[in-house]
């Protein structure tokens, strides 16, 4: 578990500026001394804008974090100094907590041994005030907005950004204003937002074809280019590659696309017929993410997962090296009323999105508050993508923000996605209905991501549709929907909760595939019911979902208690569902065409019960004998 350790922060004089960093003893410095101990034994020392760290041992390697309000960096080194003068984006008379975490690595690249040591400064500038505004920023009462929650300040919002946006200037909302935006308009933004305790309304009863734009979207001013652009051109690449082959104007986001080959091709009913049932496909284009820096290596976190023999397509986007915060807020969704009202009949099948959207990396949102009206009605409302929807991006963290599930609708309907994008950070953020509640559809959904992270999250849903690799889940609750998720890498899942009565649930309509390991420790399982399963799944063998299915390669349970209405027989609690198919047995009738390949190990250790003892390794332990099961 995390251990933190704060200091005040220091008020400094508006017109000065000061750090108060401290540095530790018998460093060359006359300011006042401090040091912080971590149980791991790493002591962190600050002196002026240089941190400092004693090594705990040769194979130790850092993770050093620097976050604020709206802020947040993170840097890994093997070094034991860091040099915050070399951060950009800080903002005046604003605290920075700064942490440094080891980093021992294993043979399965896990991070372990998480402790935090926190030291605060304070940075001021000269601010110059008229008529009671910081003219350092761009106001929306700047361009006609009037802000009484009547009147459409749509265009004077968009007017707003396009001016900031052209003068790099930060926008602010005015505060204690009520803004209505309506029209089928966007607001790019590409500066500092910080939208304060105003309100926002946004209006979709009677959009029309409007739905699919966003009400604002960050994007970069830095220019996109291809993968086939110049002399040096790249056309193929291989899974595990390493290198591209070529430099770059700045660390890069790189999509890519081959279409000759279907992947996550999807299955919804295991029917005779279903090939034909409800949602079922015939796959998408492979694709895959990976973060680049200026000399073409590609970061280790986002290795290349397929071969690409033949590139169709790709999109190369600079990552922007100062974030951008958007900050406050209060928004308010006015749902369009697709079951007959306002204009909007017939739009049940129509994804929304009328929100916050997200390309431009280096990305947070702090702070943001979002509800939704027309909300208590089942399918009354079109189904939504999400009102922070990140996409074609890396890097993007959400902190201390508060959003909204969304009432139950014909389709999946969601609050938070994230779409094609590496490193994607959800912290101290929490849903502000009951995450256990029946009427609402799961919250969060995402496709094609790398390196997704819940720290403190108490949301009703986690879902990975169509794939994502390394997952972590720390400090947090999920509600009914629980955890749905398919991909690879690592499924590091800590001090968590789960209210569901399967702890962990591999999408069956993506074959139940997890290509990886899966971490669990010291966390609690809740099922609802008297049967509760901790990896459920379904895949038959015989449908071809454009890739080998895997059950999870190796399973840890250090901690794990069972609570919740569970039954007391240990075949009340089963470690896999009796539905996967994983050898293609010669007589089989008709014959296992796409079998599942087997889990190699699982060690357990610390398995209470509140209900009861032992386990079962499933209804149908014939599927699973061969597993090597250690009890620790």
């Amino acid at each position: 578990m995390k251990k933190r350790i704060f200091i005040s922060a220091v008020i400094a004089m508006l017109m000065s500026f000061a750090l108060v960093f401290t540095a530790c003893d018998g460093l060359p410095t006359t300011r006042p001394s401090a040091q912080f101990e971590a149980p791991t034994g790493l002591t962190v020392c600050f002196d002026s804008m240089l941190a400092t760290w004693n090594p705990v041992e040769d194979s130790m390697k850092y993770t050093i974090r620097i976050e604020g309000e709206g802020f947040l960096e993170v840097r890994n080194t093997a070094r034991t100094t860091f040099n915050l003068a070399s951060l950009h984006g800080l903002l005046p008379a604003t605290a920075y907590y700064v942490s440094v975490m080891t980093r021992a690595r294993g043979a399965n690249n896990t991070t372990t041994d998480v402790q935090r040591i926190v030291a605060a400064s304070v940075f001021s500038e000269p601010v110059i005030f008229h008529n009671g505004r910081n003219i350092n920023f761009v106001y929306y009462s700047d361009f006609g907005a009037v802000g009484d929650g009547a009147a459409d300040d749509s265009q004077a919002i968009v007017d707003a950004h396009d001016h900031a946006n052209r003068n790099n200037m930060p926008v602010r909302a005015d505060s204690g204003k009520k803004f209505l935006f309506r029209a089928n308009r966007t607001a790019v933004i590409q500066t500092d937002t910080d939208w304060q305790d105003a309100e926002i309304i946004i209006d979709n009863s009677n959009v029309g074809a409007g739905h699919t734009t966003f009400v604002f979207n960050v994007t970069s001013s830095l220019t996109p280019t291809t993968l086939g652009v110049g002399g040096n051109a790249v056309t193929s690449l291989y899974a595990g590659q390493t290198s591209l082959g070529r430099t770059f104007d700045y660390d890069s986001f790189i999509h890519l696309i081959d279409n000759s080959t279907p992947r996550f091709i999807r299955r919804t009913s295991f029917a005779a017929n279903s090939t034909a049932a409800w949602n079922t496909n015939l796959g998408v284009a492979q694709a895959d993410v990976i973060i680049v820096d200026k000399d073409g290596n590609v970061d280790p976190s986002t290795p290349i997962l397929w071969d690409f023999n033949d590139i169709s397509m790709s999109h190369v986007r600079p990552i922007d090296p100062v974030p951008l915060t958007l900050r406050g807020g209060i928004f308010t969704t006015i749902s369009n009323e697709a079951g007959g009202l306002n204009g909007e009949a017939g739009r049940l099948n129509l994804y929304y999105n009328r929100g916050i959207g997200i390309e431009r990396s280096n990305t947070v949102v702090y702070g943001v508050t979002h509800y939704v009206s027309n909300n208590d009605v089942a399918n009354l409302n079109s189904p939504y993508n999400g009102f922070i929807v990140a996409r074609d991006c890396a890097k993007v963290t959400v902190m201390n923000s508060r959003l909204t599930a969304r009432r139950n609708t014909v389709h999946g309907t969601y609050d938070i996605s994230a779409i094609r994008v590496a490193n994607f950070y959800v912290i101290d953020t929490v849903q502000t209905n009951y995450i256990s509640s029946p009427n609402y559809w799961g919250i969060f959904a995402s496709n094609f991501c790398k390196n997704i992270v819940f720290d403190g999250v108490e949301f009703s849903r986690f879902d990975a549709h169509m794939g994502v690799h390394n997952t972590t889940i720390i400090n947090s609750s999920l509600g009914r929907m629980g955890l749905q998720i398919i991909g690879t890498g690592l499924l590091h899942i800590e001090n968590t909760t789960i209210i569901n009565n399967n702890f962990i649930n591999l999408r069956q309509d993506y074959g139940s595939t997890w290509n990886g390991d899966i971490l669990i420790r010291n966390s609690e399982f809740r099922p609802t019911g008297a049967n509760a399963t901790l990896i459920m799944g379904r895949n038959d063998g015989d449908w071809d979902f454009g890739y080998i299915c895997y059950m999870p390669r190796n399973i840890v349970i250090d901690g794990l208690s069972i609570t919740g209405e569970i039954g007391s027989a240990p075949n009340n609690f089963r470690l896999f569902a009796n539905t996967f198919v994983h050898t293609a047995s010669p007589g089989a009738n008709p014959p296992i065409l796409f079998p599942a390949v087997l889990t190699d190990t699982i060690r357990i250790g610390n398995l209470t019960r509140i209900n009861g003892s032992g386990f079962v390794r499933s209804i149908n332990a014939g599927q699973y004998e061969d597993i090597i099961i250690t009890i620790l």
